[in-house]
């Protein structure tokens, strides 16, 4: 997993927070994540940058983009919830396409296939989410949180 190293990073910053270094070594995709508590002169080697966990004080260290993702996940888990609670209930095409922007933020795209004939629902229900194919699961998310704040306006919470 991780491994300590005593050497002080000597390559230019590529991230820079309040309290974590990212450097890196060239073109390299070997990163090195030094701690600011300590004085920074102790770091740890992996080789993306995905998550890192100072060997000081075993806290993670987290690049911008999956704060970011990471609010945007908080904020589409609440709107799952809120959209239980209003006081109307939503038209079918809404609720539609509440339900294929939610399968397209948590599953992605459509993988079953299409209900047969006499099954009208499911048939609706899988062509609303087919439509939201290619989209990012982010993206959906965004859409989903923007729909749900509609319809908290439209019909109450």
């Amino acid at each position: 997993m991780f491994t300590p190293s005593t050497e002080r990073p000597r390559e230019c910053v590529s991230y820079q927070s309040s309290q974590w270094r990212v450097t890196g070594s060239g073109g390299s995709t070997r990163k090195r994540v030094a701690c600011r508590h300590e004085g920074g002169d102790r770091s740890v080697h992996h080789p993306t940058v995905l998550s890192f966990a100072c060997v000081h004080c075993r806290q993670l260290a987290l690049p911008d983009h999956f704060r970011k993702m990471a609010d945007v996940q908080a904020k589409f888990d609440a709107a799952a919830a809120e959209v239980k609670q209003l006081k109307a209930k939503p038209t079918d095409e809404e609720m539609l396409q509440v339900y294929s922007l939610f399968k397209q933020a948590t599953v992605g795209d459509v993988n079953t296939a299409r209900p047969g004939m006499l099954d009208f629902t499911g048939k609706a229900k899988w062509d609303a989410w087919e439509k939201e194919k290619g989209k990012s699961k982010e993206d959906a998310m965004n859409e989903y949180i923007a729909l749900v704040d509609k319809l908290k306006e439209k019909y109450g919470i």
